[in-house]
């Protein structure tokens, strides 16, 4: 395997611009944000968000040189393209949970894309019945979109979460692996293996 068969869908932003679109347009991933910081000063708002994907853009745009299909400011059909393109594909985005007010679900769980939220129906409906290959959902609290793609797209192998991670933390584990896929050749999911025993190993 090579790096060049393997995606990265990115949805979250990376560059000022970016930042300010989501900003106004008021998104979820944006809207938790700000609700953490103690100013409502965009530009100071932004300084401390570009400190804290510094490390994202950084392994994106590695990644990018590497040979992988990197689209950042991804939608649906840029995810859905992807599938239908790579042998791996991997989701960098923010997992909104559902809305709930007076006991009801006014908006239902689901991916944070530029377009817009994709709920899991959608989301599992965009992803070719035929796909074979590797999914990768680094995704905030990914666990009950992967369960419904592993039940309704048998053919492939989906990549999940236990637990909530750090962005940080995720797309740290992704260049050890894709560095191991470009230099050592194996495949990606015997990659993120590696990574993730060697990473156990040294916590024990």
């Amino acid at each position: 395997m090579r790096p060049a068969d393997c995606a990265l869908v990115v949805t979250v932003p990376l560059e000022r611009a970016e930042f300010m679109a989501d900003i106004r347009s008021g998104t979820d991933f944006l809207d938790q944000f700000r609700g953490r910081q103690r100013t409502r000063l965009l530009e100071v708002l932004w300084t401390a968000y570009e400190a804290s994907v510094a490390t994202t853009a950084t392994i994106v745009a590695c990644a990018r040189r590497r040979g992988v299909i990197v689209c950042t400011r991804g939608g649906l059909i840029d995810f859905t393209r992807c599938l239908e393109r790579c042998a791996v594909v991997t989701l960098v985005a923010h997992w909104r949970s559902a809305r709930v007010r007076a006991n009801e679900i006014e908006d239902p769980a689901g991916v944070e894309f530029v377009d817009g939220v994709a709920g899991v129906e959608t989301i599992v409906a965009a992803i070719p019945v035929a796909f074979s290959g590797v999914l990768d959902l680094t995704v905030c609290n990914s666990t009950l979109l992967a369960e419904e793609v592993r039940r309704r797209r048998r053919f492939g192998l989906v990549i999940a979460n236990a637990f909530p991670a750090t962005l940080d933390a995720r797309m740290d584990l992704y260049d050890a692996a894709i560095q191991l896929v470009q230099h050592e050749g194996v495949s990606y999911q015997d990659a993120v293996f590696m990574v993730r025993s060697t990473l156990r190993r040294r916590t024990s």
